[in-house]
């Protein structure tokens, strides 16, 4: 069987296209609806499937006897089938009979051979039908023992379609007869672990000054997580930090980073301007790790977002940290991301883990972008509370409203 897929602008132009290509004798097995991170509609991908028995128009051979090509002998139908004379069939399967080398006959053979190419077809059709129920099929069709993680699932904000494709692999990991809570968790956590993109840790660079720079909206923290990561590697004393400030807009801003910087003994230098990065960072090349803050911008303000990517060109950083609330809505961190990714964010550091119950899109954000997860925030304590991502921690959290 030969399984292809289309993709077009319209559903028709799809179909069309599955015409020209395999006939009309093709299945469709699957009509999808692509979407881009903005949840907008990039066309239709339709997938079919063409027995290999089924030939297209242009692939059958013409008769080679007799007027009518459907009923003369060595002609084929438009199934790609050959049509036989029966009754030299017959004469020929009774001749193998009397010499006891074939019980069935060619006849018998052909025969079979349509009946399990028909039954084919009817599994296709089949499988098709299942994949459209299984796309409407909800919580109420699953069976007992996963209630309780889907139902965990949906707390921690994930949507239907993700937590049908979490259950669907959970059922085929555990069979029936090893199927209790612990290991459902267990299994849960695993699947969950392995989906999420992390990429823990500070930069490192050998021979010059590893820099990474934070940006995001407003009021995501920033500030404070720059804090809590140099605070983090100061006390681990094994790599000398400084800072570069932006953030000359938010009152106060430049007072409390320079009063951090004081009480910690770190280098801090302000920049106005992109025109001022090189100098800064050529005072401070003598530093392992440069961390440079930047201020929160809004979507709705182009001339910031303009400024902001100046800066972001003018540091070159070695890491791109896109700062995250994790009590924003769905919708605006998806924008956020197609907002701020193409001044290339490379990692997501998320904040205010401890301000939410709904911790999914810890694992639904991450694997949609294909954007790893580098630090999650989870308090307001200076150095503590920052956690580097760890794969079965994350998945923890975001099982943390299952209850078994």
């Amino acid at each position: 069987m030969k399984i292809k897929k289309y993709q077009a602008k319209t559903t028709r132009e799809a179909l069309l296209l599955v015409k020209a290509d395999l006939g009309p004798e093709a299945v469709i097995l699957k009509i999808h609806e692509p979407k881009n991170l903005l949840g907008k509609s990039e066309g239709v991908e339709v997938t079919a499937a063409l027995d290999e028995t089924v030939l297209p128009p242009e692939a059958i051979p013409s008769a080679e006897m007799g007027s009518d090509p459907v009923s003369a002998p060595g002609a084929y139908d438009r199934r790609g089938v050959q049509k036989v004379q029966w009754r030299n069939i017959d004469e020929e399967s009774k001749v193998l009979d009397h010499n006891g080398r074939n019980s069935v006959g060619l006849g018998g053979k052909v025969e079979k051979t349509m009946h399990e190419v028909q039954a084919l077809r009817q599994d296709v059709h089949h499988l098709r039908d299942e994949l459209k129920t299984s796309m409407k099929t909800s919580q109420a069709g699953m069976p007992a023992e996963f209630q309780s993680i889907a139902k965990g699932l949906e707390r921690a904000g994930l949507t239907q379609a993700v937590i049908q494709d979490i259950i669907a692999e959970l059922m085929i990991s555990c069979p029936p007869e090893d199927r209790s809570g612990s290991r459902l968790l267990a299994a849960s956590r695993r699947i969950l672990a392995s989906r999420i993109p992390a990429s823990p840790g500070i930069p490192i660079r050998k021979g010059r000054s590893a820099v990474m720079l934070l940006l995001g909206p407003t009021g995501v923290g920033k500030s404070t997580t720059i804090a809590k990561i140099a605070g983090r590697e100061m006390l681990r004393g094994n790599r000398t930090v400084a800072i570069i400030t932006t953030d000359c807009y938010r009152m106060g801003a430049l007072e409390q980073m320079q009063s951090f910087a004081n009480a910690t003994n770190i280098e801090l230098e302000t920049v106005f301007g992109p025109d001022d990065v090189q100098e800064s960072l050529e005072r401070l090349k003598h530093h392992d790790l440069i961390l440079v803050d930047t201020a929160g911008r809004s979507r709705n303000n182009q001339e910031h977002l303009d400024e902001l990517k100046a800066f972001v060109a003018a540091v070159h950083p070695d890491e791109v940290h896109l700062v995250l609330s994790l009590n924003t809505r769905d919708r605006d961190l998806l924008e956020m991301v197609e907002l701020f990714r193409p001044m290339g964010v490379n990692r997501i550091l998320f904040t205010k883990q401890d301000e939410t119950f709904e911790l999914g899109a810890l694992y639904w954000l991450t694997s949609q972008t294909k954007l790893p997860v580098s630090f999650v925030a989870t308090g307001q304590r200076i150095p503590d509370d920052i956690q580097e991502a760890d794969r079965d921690i994350l998945a923890s959290w975001v099982l943390g409203e299952v209850a078994l």
